[in-house]
């Protein structure tokens, strides 16, 4: 019977803490998370991919000319 107890106190605090942190803000329509398309829009209009697609080349080309040193000091690229 007390081998019970523990595992059924933590399944208490978790169903607890979920209703606390999670269900109930979202019942008052509180919740932390975004609607998923308002979060995607936003995102669209802060980065556009050419942007993207420009700092990424430009980091492939800064990754290309930069030697990577290997432990024992010799380069991997000539």
């Amino acid at each position: 019977m007390t081998e019970l107890i523990l595992p059924a106190a933590i399944l208490l605090a978790s169903v607890t803490l979920t209703y606390l942190f999670c269900v109930r803000p979202m019942l008052k329509g509180h919740c932390a998370h975004g609607h998923p398309a308002e979060s995607m829009d936003r995102l669209a209009s802060s980065t556009t991919e050419a942007t993207e697609l420009t700092r990424l080349r430009a980091e492939l080309a800064t990754l290309r000319v930069t030697p990577l040193n290997r432990t024992d000091g010799t380069s991997t690229r000539a």
